[in-house]
């Protein structure tokens, strides 16, 4: 990409055909227009890559640079988005049997809904890391993977529910992105995120569900368990303190952005803790897997992993204090591409 650092990016609405297409375009174009969010200009950047020759899947690339590719109706915003890949594409009919049974029965939808075909879906990002082509062309999970060095043979899940000791077992659990299972007896968990990342505002209240009181590792969490009340919001009724919805700072944590989701990682951490008594003897790794953007970085003036950086040191510093038998870590992948090494950045 050839863009200036801080260039402006543009959104349109305009009806192609009968149909409302939502684009993003570099060049001024006639009003109506709006301005692209953060989100939608690392978006820009992922498609652009891709544009330019990079893998969509592992060793799977466009047949060509053309705007063809992308185009995803939603039906449930009644318009098509340029920043989806199409639907022409059949990614599904990529990958393999078990991949697709896999999200099958996960909780997200993501091929009913179309959020695989996002070009920064986290879905297609967490499968692209943890898979590759075979002979045949279909896309098939790693068999072994360098881990911090250490080439291990894995047995890979994806979109698998972590059950957590005292909440009932009837209820949905968390799912964790991609649980890998080496045969030197570990066990990593690993959260992928690509631009959700951007979703700041959203994390800044952690809107934890009453139920998860009774879960028994809620309660080894540094929180001021007398001055926790119910709130009530959209129907939901959730955790906070003095009537105030959970933030970091009741955790310990003094973080100056919001860039990692603390409600997400509780629940994740809960179930865990929750593995760990069923499986003693097996060692634990709490991972998190981010898409490194660095042309987002140029194109929008803005260290976003320096700042995320800072809040997983101050999160796992605190909790890995809490939780010495659970290693925390963090690593990147900046391609839809097998991902080369599961290296732990956090130290």
């Amino acid at each position: 990409m050839n863009k200036k650092r801080g260039e402006d990016l543009y959104k349109t609405k305009n009806a192609e055909n009968g149909v409302i297409w939502d684009r993003l375009v570099l060049e001024r174009p006639p009003k109506p227009y709006s301005y692209a969010s953060r989100k939608e200009k690392f978006d820009y950047c992922i498609k652009q890559s891709f544009l330019s020759g990079e893998n969509y899947l592992p060793g799977t690339k466009l047949a060509s640079n053309k705007e063809s590719h992308f185009g995803y109706y939603l039906k449930r915003y009644e318009r098509c988005y340029d920043r989806y890949l199409s639907e022409n594409l059949n990614i599904e009919n990529l990958l393999s049997t078990e991949i697709k049974k896999q999200y099958g029965k996960g909780k997200g939808g993501e091929f009913k809904s179309g959020k695989f075909y996002s070009v920064a879906s986290s879905s297609r990002f967490a499968v692209s890391s943890f898979s590759e082509k075979d002979n045949q062309g279909k896309i098939e999970v790693v068999k072994n993977l360098p881990i911090n060095g250490q080439i291990e043979y894995v047995d890979v899940a994806l979109e698998e529910g972590l059950a957590i000791e005292g909440i009932p077992k009837n209820a949905y659990p968390p799912q964790m992105d991609v649980i890998l299972k080496t045969d030197s007896g570990d066990t990593y968990f690993v959260e992928v995120k690509c631009h959700e990342i951007l979703d700041t505002s959203e994390h800044k209240n952690i809107k934890l569900k009453w139920k998860y009181r009774e879960a028994e590792p809620f309660k080894e969490f540094p929180l001021d368990i007398t001055s926790i009340t119910p709130k009530i919001e959209n129907n939901s009724k959730l955790i906070a303190i003095r009537d105030k919805l959970l933030r970091a700072e009741d955790f310990g944590c003094n973080l100056s952005t919001t860039h990692f989701d603390f409600k997400q990682f509780l629940c994740h951490l809960m179930g865990i803790v929750s593995y760990k008594k069923l499986m003693p003897k097996r060692k634990l790794h709490f991972y998190y897997l981010f898409y490194k953007n660095d042309e987002y970085e140029i194109f929008n003036n803005h260290n976003i992993y320096a700042e995320l950086e800072e809040e997983i040191a101050e999160i796992f510093g605190k909790f890995g204090a809490l939780f010495p038998e659970i290693e925390f870590g963090y690593c990147y992948n900046d391609k839809f591409d097998t991902l080369k090494s599961l290296k732990n950045e956090y130290t």
